[in-house]
């Protein structure tokens, strides 16, 4: 399944199999499945991502 943790998401479609870690706030997103978005910068309140499947995206 998917996993959200220490995260905010709106008005965004999270497909299957995703891991979501530390994202203060994703909006307007579209998330493919299988798919890895984790924060390391704080420089990034909000953000917006149309990622493909199997994606992985460090910010």
């Amino acid at each position: 399944g998917t996993m959200v943790e220490d995260s905010s998401i709106e008005h965004s479609v999270v497909l299957e199999n995703c891991c979501i870690t530390k994202i203060e706030r994703l909006a307007d997103s579209i998330i493919g499945k299988g798919s890895t978005v984790t924060k390391h910068d704080h420089k990034f309140k909000a953000v917006r991502l149309f990622v493909g499947d199997d994606a992985r995206v460090e910010l």
